[in-house]
């Protein structure tokens, strides 16, 4: 059995469909959306899957649901950056002290594997929803030496995610207004959320504890991606956002020394102070970021944008 936090959210309930419709495991859905597990129990009609509307803040309430679990994959999570830095208390309850009553709970019912969904905003923290899942990220790799096997896959935002640039301009066409663009030479990573499902899937089951998991992706300009949307009514520069980086980081320069490149992924070591495996496999050379990374032109992101349409 397989026990999804943050069960109702982009990712997981994207996750928790594909565990459904390609593997045989049974699957618990842990979010405090009630109605939101109502409505995907409703859409996908199997006796398989189990929504409990649980708070990850409530230990005792997690104690119940994580019981029987052979596996946890940890993504709930408060997520955006500007209410960050305006709610840092609640994001430190929350991707802190909530990802520690998971980690906590897993324990104590016996559960196999962990694995804590990451963020690059965790890599050289600019603002606090990458400082706490950085925090979390730490106290996931920590929970190897309690026997628990807990690891992280760190990805960038997911394309067509809700909240992403996409979905806000495609807001802004709609109502007639102009997009709003800062810095065209800004880049992001390409991470789709089919890719994203597998690449977390896969994880699972090639962990061997305290490892971080890292994919291997391309990226794109936000000036190209503004010429492949051909807004009909033209775009304005805006001020960046307070916390926002330029490019993104999946892979810190002094990380990068621990990394190894194991074919359908890059994995940073835990440190042997944590008494964990090492995975095998060829160094990397540098930090791993959106401005480094193969770039996707305006007609492949034309592409990408009409089969979203």
């Amino acid at each position: 059995m397989i026990a999804v936090t943050g069960g109702t959210g982009s990712f997981g309930s994207a996750f928790i469909q594909y565990l459904l419709e390609n593997t045989d495991d049974d699957v618990v859905c842990i979010s405090r959306s009630d109605g939101r597990q109502e409505e995907l129990a409703r859409s996908l009609r199997t006796p398989r899957l189990r929504c409990i509307p649980v708070d990850i803040c409530n230990y005792v309430g997690l104690l119940n649901a994580l019981d029987g679990a052979d596996y946890v994959v940890h993504a709930a999570a408060l997520k955006r950056v500007p209410q960050s830095i305006i709610h840092t208390d609640e994001y430190v309850n929350v991707n802190i002290n909530g990802t520690l009553n998971v980690l906590r709970a897993s324990t104590r019912v016996g559960v196999g594997k962990f694995l804590f969904i990451s963020s690059d905003k965790a890599v050289a923290a600019l603002n606090p929803y990458g400082s706490t899942k950085a925090v979390a990220e730490h106290m996931t790799r920590q929970y190897n030496q309690f026997g628990l096997m807990a690891s992280v896959v760190r990805g960038g935002n997911v394309w067509g995610s809700s909240g992403s640039v996409t979905e806000i301009w495609r807001k802004q066409i709609d109502r007639g207004l102009p997009i709003t663009v800062h810095g065209p030479d800004t880049t992001r990573f390409y991470l789709p959320m089919d890719k994203w499902i597998r690449f977390c899937h896969e994880a699972i089951y090639k962990m061997k504890g305290g490892e971080t998991f890292v994919p291997k992706l391309s990226a794109w300009k936000l000036g190209d991606l503004a010429k492949a949307m051909h807004p009909p009514h033209g775009v304005v520069k805006s001020k960046e956002r307070d916390g926002d980086k330029k490019h993104e980081c999946l892979i810190s320069e002094e990380e990068a020394r621990a990394t190894v490149d194991i074919g359908w992924a890059y994995v940073i070591n835990p440190s042997k102070n944590l008494g964990c495996k090492q995975h095998e496999g060829k160094p990397i050379k540098g930090a791993l970021t959106s401005s480094g990374a193969p770039k996707m032109g305006v007609r492949w992101l034309e592409e990408l944008l009409s089969k979203d349409a």
